[in-house]
């Protein structure tokens, strides 16, 4: 799992390692500047960073598992770590019927935070909720139409979202505490419930790049 920090040309990483939940910074030569286990191995939790982002305006990093969201700072220094809401017992199943984090999305702009926690399977309603990201505390929640496929923002406000069991596209402007549409996918042959759907962003003129599920062979392209 990598993200970019485009502010500084860094690289950070996340994953596992053999003595627990790690980061891992790269500079844009792709050498390691530095590591750091921020949880440490539990034979009882899947401690895995299965989602990372970057706040462009200090260099920090926020991360998900599937029990927990939290954030380190540039030196990979955990400042903050909420559970997610709805967890289930630890164990190393990445679903259970209690519920875990699958997918996490960053709007820094509004510095909020959105996690989506779903039980067995990925087409029954999620509970997504919503964190400030500076602070970690959890400021309110919603529900989705199934688990998220993917969240993407455009550093300008606007967090784009897409989920299982839905053919639509949303977007979360501002922090917002509920979804809006703003596009669909229904004319997309053979889509179905459980297809997953992909997003990329051009912040810069304003396009979303939509791949989606079903039989399709193209990429949706929309002005924004």
């Amino acid at each position: 799992m990598l993200t970019v920090n485009e502010a500084s040309g860094m690289v950070y990483g996340g994953g596992m390692s053999p003595t627990g939940e790690c980061l891992i910074e790269f500079d844009s030569a792709g050498h390691i500047v530095r590591q750091a286990d921020v949880a440490p191995l539990s034979r009882t939790q899947n401690r895995l960073i299965q989602r990372i982002e970057t706040d462009p305006a200090t260099g920090d990093v926020v991360y998900m598992d599937p029990y927990s969201v939290g954030r380190a700072d540039q030196s990979l220094t955990e400042k903050w770590r909420t559970p997610v809401p709805g967890a289930g017992v630890p164990s190393n199943t990445v679903f259970t019927s209690q519920g875990q984090g699958n997918d996490m999305g960053f709007e820094p702009t509004s510095g909020t935070v959105y996690v989506s926690v779903c039980g067995a399977g990925v087409i029954a309603p999620a509970t997504i909720a919503i964190y400030d990201g500076h602070t970690g505390k959890q400021t309110g929640q919603f529900t989705g139409p199934g688990s998220s496929s993917q969240f993407a923002a455009d550093h300008d406000g606007r967090l784009f979202a897409v989920f299982f069991n839905s053919a639509d596209v949303f977007v979360l402007p501002n922090g917002a505490s509920t979804l809006t549409k703003f596009a669909t996918l229904t004319d997309v042959a053979g889509l179905s419930p459980d297809d997953p759907k992909w997003l990329a962003v051009d912040p810069v003129r304003h396009r979303l790049f939509v791949s989606p599920g079903g039989t399709a062979q193209s990429i949706y392209l929309y002005s924004y």
